[in-house]
């Protein structure tokens, strides 16, 4: 096997294991999540499964399509994510403050 079918293989794998665990988080888990985060990580699983044609058929027709959808899924899953860690940490913050001045 040369080194660049190697590489293929280890992609192709890669790619499989990405989509396996969003499709398990959204199918799952996706109550946990939020809109843009589970818009995120569909994108993200498309593009997971369109990078398996350019890496097995050069070129393919999908070649600027996979990784598009996969870095902008990227991106809307991880400004979902941060998104809903402000608000949570702002609201927390929002309880302790209030719940010291309660106690005085």
């Amino acid at each position: 096997m040369t080194a660049e079918t190697i590489f293929d293989v280890i992609n192709v794998t890669a790619a499989l294991i990405v989509f396996g665990i969003l499709f398990y988080k959204l199918i799952a888990l996706g109550s946990k999540f939020t809109w843009v985060e589970r818009v995120g990580m569909g994108l993200i699983a498309a593009g997971a499964m369109m990078l398996i044609a350019p890496i097995t058929h050069k070129p393919s027709p999908f070649d600027g399509w996979a990784l598009t959808l996969f870095l902008v899924g990227n991106a809307i899953y991880l400004i979902g994510r941060m998104t809903r860690h402000r608000l949570n940490n702002h609201i927390q913050r929002r309880d302790a403050l209030r719940r010291i001045r309660e106690q005085r």
